[in-house]
C-alpha cells in the first residue's frame, strides 16, 4: 500500500513508525510536522501533492500536545485518502471528553487506534485498542539466563517519588536512566543509545516496569498519588506504603495504561514485574506471564523469587516473549488496523 505518515513530535511516534517499516510490505512517506510552526496552511501544502496517490493516511495524535492540526485541516486531510489516527493514551478522560469526542463527532479519521491497552473509552466500539507495536529486529533472539548480567534492571527518569522509590532498591535494581529509551527517528546518536537501552534489557534476568504518569501529569511521580491530591511517600514509611495505581498512571486519570516497556521487557526475554493492574491483565496472566507488586516490600520479595526459582523465573519469561510475538508483533497489529480500516 501507498501510506503517507503524519509524525507530529512525540517521543515515541518513530518506534510505532519503525514497526510499520519493518514489514518492509508498503511504500511509506514520512512528513514530519509542528502545526505551532508551521501552520494548517503549511500541512495542506506539504499533503496536498499526495492527492490520488494515497491509500491510507496515519495520524499520530498526543493529548495534551500542541502539534495537532485544526480539526478542519484533519476533515480536509481525510478527503485526500482514508485516514488512521493512533492515540498513545485514549483511555484518559482528559483526551476522551475533549478531542477524540471531537475527532468522533466531526468525522475526522476513518479509524481511532488505542494503543494503551485500556478499551475503556466511549467510543471504542468505534475504534480498536491494541498494545504498541514494536520494531522485533533489533532485539534479536534473547540472551541465556547465564550470559545475562543483572539480576533485575529498571529505566527511569530519576526525579521526585520515582527517586525515593528507586533509593530504598538501589542494592538490588541496577538503574540505567542515563540511556534514553525513546530514541528520535534517524537520529544516529540517539539510535545508538537505543541499542545501548535494548542491550541493558537483554542483560537483565528481571524487568523493573516504573514507568508511567502521576496526576499532575509528570513523567516522574510515583506512589500514592490520586487527582492531584493525598499523600506522598515522603515519611510515610516506603516499605509498608500501597502504590495505588500511580505507576502506569493515565493522565489525570485513575486508569492505567499498558505500557510500551511490558513488551520491550517480553522481547528481552525477561521476567517482567509490574505493578498490580487491570489493564496488563486483559492481555497477559499475572502470575504465569509475568509477576506484581503491591507495595516495595513486594517488589523486593519479587526480585528475591527470580534469584532463587531461576528455572521458573526463565519460563514466566519464555511465556512472556513467545505471546509478545505471537500477538503483539507489528505483522499482528498492522494487519488488524488495515482489516478493521477496510472492513467499514
Amino acid at each position: 500500500m501507498r501510506i503517507l505518515w503524519l509524525g507530529a513530535y512525540w517521543l515515541g511516534w518513530d518506534l510505532l513508525y519503525r514497526s510499520l517499516k519493518s514489514l518492509n510490505e508498503h511504500e511509506i512517506t514520512l512528513i514530519r510536522y509542528d502545526p505551532p510552526r508551521a501552520g494548517d496552511k503549511r500541512i495542506q501544502e506539504l499533503i496536498q501533492p499526495y492527492t490520488g496517490q494515497l491509500d491510507v493516511i496515519i495520524y499520530v495524535a498526543v493529548n495534551g500536545g500542541s502539534c495537532m492540526p485544526s480539526i478542519e485541516e484533519l476533515k480536509r486531510i481525510r478527503k485526500i485518502a482514508p485516514t488512521v489516527m493512533i492515540s498513545p493514551e485514549g483511555s484518559d478522560k482528559s483526551w476522551w471528553c475533549g478531542l477524540i469526542k471531537k475527532y468522533y463527532e466531526d468525522e475526522c479519521f476513518d479509524l481511532i487506534v488505542n494503543i494503551d491497552g485500556n478499551p475503556d473509552w466511549p467510543y471504542s466500539e468505534h475504534g480498536i485498542t491494541r498494545l504498541t507495536p514494536i520494531d522485533i529486529t533489533p532485539w534479536k533472539t534473547p540472551k541465556s539466563w547465564e550470559e545475562r548480567k543483572y539480576l533485575c534492571g529498571t529505566w527511569s527518569n530519576r526525579t521526585g517519588l520515582r527517586e525515593e522509590v528507586l533509593n530504598t532498591l538501589d542494592d538490588i535494581v541496577v538503574w540505567h536512566g542515563n540511556i534514553p529509551a525513546r530514541p528520535e527517528f534517524e537520529e544516529d546518536d540517539n539510535l545508538k543509545s537505543y541499542d545501548l537501552y535494548i542491550d541493558f534489557n537483554r542483560n537483565c534476568k528481571s524487568v523493573l516496569n516504573l514507568a508511567g504518569r502521576g496526576a499532575d501529569g509528570s513523567v516522574s511521580l510515583i506512589g500514592l498519588i490520586k487527582n492531584g491530591d493525598g499523600p506522598t511517600l515522603t515519611g510515610l514509611g516506603l516499605a509498608e506504603t500501597t502504590l495505588t495505581g500511580a505507576i502506569n498512571r493515565c493522565l489525570k486519570d485513575d486508569g492505567t495504561h499498558v505500557k510500551g516497556r511490558v513488551i520491550e521487557a517480553g522481547l528481552a526475554g525477561a521476567t517482567l514485574i509490574e505493578q498490580a493492574n487491570a489493564e496488563t491483565a486483559r492481555w497477559f496472566v499475572p502470575g504465569e506471564d509475568y509477576i506484581t507488586f503491591a507495595t516495595i516490600d513486594e517488589i523486593r520479595q519479587q526480585i528475591h523469587w527470580v534469584e532463587s526459582h531461576p528455572d521458573e523465573a526463565q519460563k514466566m519469561a519464555n511465556r512472556l516473549h513467545d505471546k509478545v510475538l505471537r500477538d503483539h508483533s507489528p505483522r499482528v497489529f498492522w494487519s488488524d488496523v488495515f482489516n478493521k480500516l477496510f472492513a467499514r
